[in-house]
């Protein structure tokens, strides 16, 4: 039985010579499929739209440093540079009015953020590309799995599959030492090619190295991606999205990742010898029509929905008189010595005997547990990421004006971000 072949490497023959009637395939038979790989949704173009030709752009990634290995199997992935690389290529244009998170917005720990681009396909359109991707940490140690968010039960599930790993030590190989607890390792090759630590007993030294035991399996990878859980959602919905919009295939084997992408677009090919076509050429480029009407509004999306202007009656309004013209001179500079603060926390309990009215005792009591959160969010994390905490929650937030409510929120989301929930 052949060979399947690859997804983004089209069959030999599907390039026909030169002058076959596919503009796509003479655009690209100095290319041969066995040394690139071509990043098309299709290999046959009957026609190119008039006034426009065939482009070809080659990109070439480090197959090293921008792929990933996927586990379970012998193949890899293109990262996110990878495919910014391609997307660019290609010509793929995001719509950030239509991107965002669409979630409800009521778990820190779970977020679902879409994505939409467009694209030039081949016949001149422009097609609309969207994706979705749901990240979901939610959960603590000691949860059964079920209960578990679904990327928090795999990391999860991988750091206990790593954990319960034995293999015998080749006689051949030589002990290291752990750069954590000072105990002696053998790094040993496994079949998926990756090394491994084993302790001289053959167990992984993941699971038994005393330094690597503040928490349970995984628990540490969920709590370092719960840091920055929007943006994780927001890159892999692109990533998502530059598959869909290219054609890519999600896996690869890494000889094909190291062969250089060929990506085919369609651009404007105009006679700028019409002296028409040049003026109007020239315009674009500098930019007459924005210099002239201002620039194309934005169309609304479902993230931001239009807003009808409002209609004000002036009919009866009287011109006020005109006040007395300032001299002139310097201009007058705002305060930089108070510069706004875009998070209020952290708090102390000093803080909040200054700041909080004595005859208030419930906003007191609430404030006190607020600033004791605080508190132990920097004993357990230390001040650096508690910092990335408070900015992560507290963009916006005064505790001085904020209500009771606010505030009783506030520190309830901080014991939520904490290793066990604070415990």
């Amino acid at each position: 039985m052949a060979a399947k072949p690859s997804a983004i490497t089209p069959a030999r023959s599907a390039l026909a010579a030169p002058g076959s009637g596919n503009p796509l395939a003479d655009a690209l038979a100095s290319y041969d499929p066995r040394q690139f790989n071509l990043a098309t949704p299709i290999v046959v173009l009957d026609q190119v739209p008039p006034m426009h030709r065939v482009s070809i752009r080659v990109v070439q990634i480090d197959a090293e440093s921008e792929t990933y290995q996927i586990p379970g199997g012998d193949t890899v992935g293109l990262g996110k540079t990878a495919l910014d690389k391609i997307a660019a290529a290609a010509g793929v244009n995001w719509i950030p009015e239509r991107c965002g998170q669409i979630d409800t917005y009521n778990d820190p720990h779970r977020v679902i953020y879409k994505a939409v681009c467009t694209i030039q396909d081949f016949d001149g359109r422009r097609r609309l590309v969207f994706a979705e991707k749901e990240v979901d940490l939610r959960g603590e140690p000691g949860w059964p799995l079920e209960k578990l968010g679904n990327d928090a039960r795999e990391f999860v599930r991988q750091a206990e599959g790593k954990a319960a790993f034995h293999m015998t030590v080749p006689a051949d190989t030589r002990p290291s030492t752990c750069r954590d607890c000072g105990q002696q390792v053998f790094w040993v090759e496994t079949k998926n090619k990756k090394k491994m630590p084993l302790d001289p007993g053959g167990d992984s030294h993941f699971s038994t190295c005393p330094a690597k035991a503040k928490l349970p399996a995984g628990w540490e990878r969920v709590y370092q991606q719960r840091a920055n859980i929007r943006s994780l959602a927001e890159s892999k919905a692109k990533l998502r999205c530059i598959r869909t919009a290219i054609g890519l295939p999600v896996s690869m084997t890494p000889e094909q990742a190291a062969r250089p992408f060929v990506v085919p677009a369609l651009v404007p090919d105009l006679d700028v010898s019409d002296p028409d076509i040049k003026r109007m050429v020239a315009a674009s480029l500098i930019g007459a029509q924005e210099a002239l009407y201002g620039p194309r509004p934005l169309p609304s999306g479902p993230l931001s929905p239009a807003i009808d202007p409002e209609v004000i009656d002036v009919s009866a309004m009287e011109e006020a008189p005109a006040e007395p013209a300032e001299p002139v001179g310097e201009p007058e500079l705002p305060p930089i010595d108070e510069p706004p603060v875009a998070c209020g926390l952290p708090i102390n309990l000093e803080w909040v005997e200054e700041h909080c009215p004595v005859n208030d005792e419930n906003r007191y009591k609430h404030l006190q547990a607020l600033a004791a959160w605080c508190k132990r969010a920097e004993d357990k994390l230390g001040t650096d990421r508690a910092a990335a905490i408070y900015s992560k929650l507290g963009g916006g937030f005064t505790p001085a004006s904020a209500s009771i409510a606010e505030v009783a929120a506030m520190a309830a989301a901080i014991k939520a971000e904490l290793p066990g929930g604070g415990k």
